[in-house]
Parts: C-alpha cells; structure tokens; sequence
C-alpha cells in the first residue's frame, strides 16, 4: 500500500494550482480578459499561496497565525466561484459579500495557533470552505435545462465539493478530538479533495474555451450592424426548420423584404443615417416575430423572415404588420426620414417538401412583383 503523508498532498494541491493557472494563462494569452477569467486566476494565487503557507507552516511561517492559510484558500474558493457566476452580476455580489463574513468569521476561528489542532476549529474551517462551492454549483445547476454539458459537468464537481467538505465538517465537530481521528482519513480526505479541485479546474478551462469558441461562432453568424443572423447563421438555421417542417408536416412562411428606395436615402441623409434605419428597422421586426421565428439581414437592405408552424394566412398579417410598422419609424436627428418596405411571401404548405432554395425563389418573385406594383405592398408567391 503507498503511504502518502499530508504534507505531500498539500504540495500537490499547490503545484496543482499553479499548473492550472498556467495552463489558463496560456490558453487565453490573447485580447482583453474578461472580468471571469481575472477572478479565476486571482482565486488560484489565493489557493496556490494558501497550500503553501500550509504545507510548509513549521519550515517557513510559524511566527504567523497558522490560520493565515486557511483564509487564503476561503479567499480563493471565494474568486474562482465568483468567476464561475461572472454572468449572473447580482448573485457574484452577494457571494463576494457572503464570502467576506465568512472571512472575519474564520479570523476568530482559526487565527489562534493554539488551537489549529482543535476538532472543532478544523470542522468550522470545512464548513467555511464548502459555501463559495455550494452557491457556484448551485447556480450552474439551477440553469441546467440551458447549460452545455462542460456547465454541467462544472456545477456537479462544485457541489461535490461542498458535500465533501460539508461530510469532513461533520465529521470533525462530532469527534470533539481530531488526534481520535485515524491519519488515513486525513490523507484520504486531502486526496479526494484534490481529485474533486482538479476537476473543477479543468472544467472551468475547458468551460472557458467552450464559450469563447460560442462567442466566435455568433460573431460569425450575426450581422455586425443589426445584430441579427446573417446570411450564413440564417441559412444553416433555416434549413435545419425546413427539413424539420417537412418530417412533421407543418406549415412554413419565408418572407424577403426590401426597403424601397434605400439608396435615395443614402444619398439624401447620409449612410450613417441609412445605418440608423437597418438597426432599429431590423429591431422592430424582431419584437414583432415569436421568440423562435428567424430574422436575418440578408444583405444591404434585404431581410428575410422565417415562420414556423405559420400559415399564408397569418404569414401575410405578419408581413402586413411588419410593413405598417415600417413606416412608423422615425429617426431623431432626421427629420423627414421616412421609409416603406415591400415583401414577398413563399409558403410551404403542411406536407410540402420545398427547399430553402425553392422557397427563396419564391418569395424573391413575389417581392419583384411586389415592387413592381407600386412598392410598400405585400404580394404571396403564386402556387
């Protein structure tokens, strides 16, 4: 059986540490860091340092209060939770300040060198040190319907965590003596908390990695100006609603609009003022469409609506709304900026097997039509 004393766990756990932090670091070496990753990274110097205040407290620290080092790593679970909940800005700021009273609590219980030994303070300690990993995998947890499997995985190592330690609290206050307590499960305890660390900290790297690739993705699939789908985002979604419209046998509507004489507009007002229309023209037609319909600036002044489950019927009061509401829009600093839309609308009826492409034909002969007969009107591709 190997023998593994606590000091070289503890060691470990800091060697562990700086590993991870480099391994961070090196990864994300590029552009501004996110307020996320300046909290993870602050958390593992915490934790880094606090191991090693521990491990070689007799060699190098006696002359400080031992539990120096048990508030470092208070600190440290505290940054690399907040980090892990740098979204949820709100709740980040009620665990820093949780984690802040934790800190004065465990200033009264472990500052004492005394008393570093006493079961009771050892059990305080893990009861302070399972909080930050508690609230940071509940958190993840709470939005696990949404999250990816990296959050998942992330919560659940959290939490674990927190068990763990809540287990050794438990434990510790029930012995009353910790010197009662056999050195194997000290050793124990110490290897499946740096099994569950371990965990944590690959999780959250790879978590990071995750979401700057899901950043990188919308910043290629969304139009820079409106902040709706380009071309390329719209295509790949519409054709995954087609294929599945066509296997359940719903109907669909594709609507292609076209702002009339955009380019007397430029030229009148400035392409910044034609800029100012396309943004809050493409913001006005999402709050009009379902949380799942799709809506994508096409290229320069055309858009393209798609509608699920959506009949010709109510696919042309979509469009008809769409068109009144065109005209309602009013730039400030612009006065008698005013513009009209046409739209052409392709349906494919319950059971159809239309393509993407076929449907885009459609509807861009109906919209030709539509311009054709005067502008501002809404014309249904004929069948």
């Amino acid at each position: 059986m190997i023998n593994i004393d606590i000091q070289t766990i503890i060691i470990i756990l800091f060697t562990g540490n700086l590993v991870a932090l480099l391994l961070f670091i090196m990864q994300n070496n590029e552009g501004p860091m996110p307020s996320g990753d300046r909290f993870f990274i602050t958390g593992r110097l915490f934790q880094a340092a606090g191991w090693m205040y521990i491990a070689f407290y007799e060699e190098l620290f006696d002359f400080l209060p031992y539990g120096t080092g048990d508030i470092l790593l208070v600190a440290g679970f505290a940054c690399e939770a907040a980090a892990l909940l740098s979204p949820a800005e709100s709740v980040r700021k009620w665990l820093m300040r949780l984690c802040v009273i934790l800190t004065v609590v465990a200033l009264f219980n472990l500052l004492n060198p005394a008393d570093f030994k006493n079961s009771y303070v050892t059990g305080i300690e893990a009861m302070i040190f399972a909080v930050p990993f508690f609230v940071s995998g509940f958190m993840l947890c709470l939005a696990w319907k949404d999250s990816s499997r990296l959050s998942r995985m992330t919560g659940i190592a959290n939490l674990l965590c927190s068990l763990f330690l809540l287990g050794r609290s438990i434990i510790f206050l029930a012995s009353g003596d910790s010197l009662s307590i056999p050195g194997y499960v000290h050793t124990m305890s110490f290897m499946v908390f740096f099994i569950l660390l371990a965990i944590s900290a690959t999780s959250y790297i790879l978590f990071t990695k995750e979401k700057l690739e899901q950043s990188l993705l919308r910043e290629t699939t969304t139009d820079y100006l409106t902040g709706v789908s380009n071309r390329r985002g719209f295509e790949s979604d519409a054709a995954k609603y087609v294929s599945l419209a066509a296997r359940i046998s719903i109907p669909l509507s594709l609507l292609m609009i076209d702002v009339d004489n955009f380019n007397k507009i430029n030229h009148r007002f400035g392409h910044a003022a034609g800029d100012l229309f396309l943004k809050e023209f493409a913001s006005t037609v999402s709050g009009i469409l379902r949380c799942y319909d799709l809506v994508c600036r096409y290229g320069g002044e055309e858009f393209v609506v798609l509608l699920p489950n959506t009949t010709a019927e109510i696919g042309r009061l979509v469009a008809e709304r769409i068109r009144s509401h065109a005209d309602g829009i009013t730039i400030p600093g612009f006065s008698g900026l005013r513009c009209s839309v046409s739209v052409g609308i392709s349906i494919a009826e319950s059971g159809d097997q239309k393509t993407i492409s076929k449907m885009y034909d459609e509807s861009e002969a109906a919209l030709y039509r539509a311009k054709k007969s005067g502008r501002n009107k809404v014309c249904l591709a004929a069948h």
